[in-house]
């Protein structure tokens, strides 16, 4: 290794050692924590639904469509959701709420069959894809400002990394442990309710009261310049 090539090196490290806080630390297990959760099920809503629910393919359609429309109601709203309750407290409790609603997910099969089950499948799955998306804009911007901006470009790296390992791990646990069995569909949704909660709280604990306007505070500090 040339000496250029060690000086490159150790710009490197050293620019990956500025990005390890507290703060960043946080904010990149929050991420993989719903990106677990979300790993669990997401892929495998479709097969739940006809295999497990017994719901016929065409509502099965109609209710992914229904998901995709309501990831675009859900960004609509986000720019509203942050000015009323701030940012981090937009991110943390869509996160929260969309816990109960995969709780009934787990135990759809309790609620009938026919056209009832249809319906309350279909509404659930929309609130938790529009509540999921609704603090999506929001999360984008505020892990742009935990770093200063030439920092930026790395921390998206780390972020990208740390989500790729997750999805690793989330098809290493379905395929050998949690869908060796159909129960496990439905145990999937409560695995990722419980990491929601926790994910969501840890992040009104740890950025709640410092960060609550990061994003107005950030505008205003870019207007001022």
């Amino acid at each position: 290794m040339t000496v250029s090539d060690k000086k490159t090196m150790q710009e490197k490290m050293a620019t990956y050692k500025r990005l390890v806080n507290y703060k960043t630390v946080v904010w990149v297990l929050y991420l993989c924590a719903v990106q677990l959760g979300a790993g669990l099920f997401i892929q495998y809503v479709p097969i739940y639904l006809n295999n497990i629910l017994h719901i016929p393919r065409g509502i099965t359609s109609t209710i992914n469509t229904l998901q995709t429309v309501a990831i675009f109601v859900g960004y609509f709203f986000a720019l509203y959701l942050a000015k009323k309750l701030g940012s981090i407290m937009t991110i943390a409790i869509s996160t929260i709420i969309c816990a109960p609603l995969m709780l009934v997910m787990a135990n759809a099969k309790m609620l009938g069959t026919g056209a009832a089950l249809f319906a309350v499948v279909g509404t659930i799955l929309f609130f938790r894809s529009g509540l999921a998306n609704a603090s999506m804009p929001v999360q984008q911007e505020v892990q742009m400002i935990l770093v200063d901006k030439d920092m930026r470009p790395a921390f998206s790296a780390v972020i990208e990394i740390a989500l790729s390992v997750v999805g690793v791990i989330d098809g290493l646990f379905t395929e050998f442990y949690l869908l060796k069995t159909q129960q496990g569909y439905a145990n999937a949704y409560i695995i990722a309710a419980a990491l929601y909660i926790v994910s969501g709280i840890v992040l009104i604990l740890v950025f709640a009261k410092k960060y609550k306007r990061i994003l107005r505070d950030s505008h205003a500090s870019e207007e001022s310049k």
